[in-house]
């Protein structure tokens, strides 16, 4: 399968994203050289905060009005079973009708940072593929999904007014990261409270945006209006900055990186790993054992060329 394939439909795209995760290579090339520019929206935030449902309603806006819409819902991995739920599929029914909406559900595979090695290259495959607007749904798991930053043109981080101290549960990272923070649930709770809150603390970042508060309540409607407005007025402000051409190079980066540290990965798995714990236990130096096993990932890219 090549990068021509993937135009075809929506069963080509589904092949090519598993061929990804089984670790096909050049095809991951092939989808980072053909990208388009697609929108990539990052939606995190803690469990329970109702992320599914309001990028499906988010979605569901943008796909009557003709949009291609990709959806990625990540799932974490189970250390036990190394299997995940993969549920966003059945969430996000509503959206199965239409034939410019492509959900798929992903896990993590085990790594940190609210989404696996193979996310960019599957972002890659989707706008490749000529979708106008793309989601990622990270898992979930709290602060620490910081890595959503390095593949999305806007982030949303998804809060609610009954989980108590959000700015306690949020500031470790994702204060940072975030450019449009959604207040959802906001029937519950004192949300206007929250909202004041977190007013407080918000601050310009280093681009000149200054981060936007607004409350939803998804379930019902309430909110996705005013959401979209202020993605388009984060677009809108990204594109005036001439900033997309930086958040593409940051995408294309990450995605190199994630090739590599997912080498680093297989090869820490390895039995042979044994090796390299003997040479450090034994008196050689860690960062001359970290360039053996560079050297490793050298040489298992040059055989895969050759086969």
């Amino acid at each position: 399968m090549n990068i021509a394939d993937i135009l075809k439909d929506r069963k080509s795209i589904a092949k090519a994203i598993t061929e990804i995760e089984e670790g096909n290579t050049e095809l991951a090339t092939e989808a980072l050289r053909g990208i388009r520019g697609a929108w990539v929206i990052g939606v995190t935030g803690v469990p329970g905060s109702g992320k599914s449902t309001l990028i499906s309603k988010i979605a569901l806006k943008l796909a009557l009005e003709g949009k291609k819409i990709g959806i990625l819902g990540i799932d974490p991995t189970s250390p036990f079973s190394g299997g995940a739920v993969l549920g966003d599929r059945i969430r996000m029914r509503e959206l199965n009708k239409f034939e410019n909406v492509f959900i798929r559900s992903i896990s993590t595979g085990g790594k940190l940072g609210g989404m696996s090695y193979h996310t960019p290259d599957i972002v890659n495959v989707l706008d490749a593929a000529g979708f106008d607007t793309i989601f990622i749904e990270t898992v979930g798991t709290g602060q620490d999904e910081v890595d959503v930053m390095n593949i999305a043109n806007t982030v949303l981080v998804v809060i609610v007014p009954t989980l108590g101290d959000e700015v306690q549960v949020i500031k470790a990272g994702q204060l940072e990261i975030g450019d449009i923070f959604i207040l959802n649930k906001s029937d519950q709770g004192a949300a206007d409270e929250k909202i004041k809150e977190m007013t407080l603390i918000m601050k310009e970042r280093k681009d000149g945006w200054i981060p936007r508060i607004v409350k939803s309540v998804a379930v019902r409607n309430q909110g996705i209006d005013e959401i979209l407005r202020l993605i388009v007025e984060h677009r809108e402000f990204i594109e005036r900055n001439g900033l997309k051409k930086n958040k593409l190079r940051q995408r294309i980066l990450y995605t190199i990186k994630q090739h590599a540290l997912n080498r680093m990965d297989e090869i820490m798995k390895n039995e042979e790993i044994e090796v390299y714990i003997e040479k450090v236990m034994s008196g050689k130096d860690i960062s001359k054992v970290i360039d053996e096993i560079m050297l490793e990932m050298g040489v298992g890219y040059g055989k895969r060329g050759k086969d």
